[in-house]
């Protein structure tokens, strides 16, 4: 990997608050949301975001609806391969794609679950992703990041 990319992802990062939902398989040494409560063991670092997200999904039970909110880093690095003709070699190359996301709240797509469809939410100031309250604002954001992932 290429000096000058690994430095101008350093570059970009933001300061996060993350946890995970307590699914079977997660690893014992993350924070579980269901005990988030905002201090310092919540806060990570991310050197190749310029966003956070918050993530809610909801789940139905039997008996009543579930509601789970997950907060992380926004996924925004992107990983390829250049050919050095010089060289004549492949190299890995690693970018943070700044234009994934737009400021604000989307509803993601329902793919016929039992709960509601999950709502993302995007922010780019550091530790943002704290806030319970969402504003639901149109899918332009999700549907940038849906077109980048059938690009890849």
């Amino acid at each position: 990997m290429r000096v000058e990319n690994i430095l101008k992802t350093k570059a970009e990062g933001i300061m996060c608050y993350r946890c995970v939902a307590a699914f079977s398989g997660y690893d014992k040494s993350e924070q579980l949301c269901s005990q988030f409560n905002g201090n310092k063991t919540f806060q990570v670092s991310c050197p190749t975001s310029t966003f956070c997200v918050k993530k809610t999904i909801y789940y139905k039970s039997q008996t009543s609806m579930v509601k789970t909110v997950q907060r992380d880093c926004a996924t925004q690095k992107y990983l390829s391969k250049s050919y050095d003709h010089e060289k004549r070699e492949w190299y890995d190359t690693e970018e943070v794609i700044k234009t994934v996301y737009e400021e604000g709240c989307a509803t993601g797509e329902d793919r016929g679950a039992t709960g509601r469809p999950p709502e993302y939410c995007y922010c780019n100031s550091n530790l943002c992703n704290f806030s319970p309250s969402n504003n639901t604002r149109n899918g332009n954001g999700i549907l940038l990041f849906k077109r980048l992932m059938q690009i890849l």
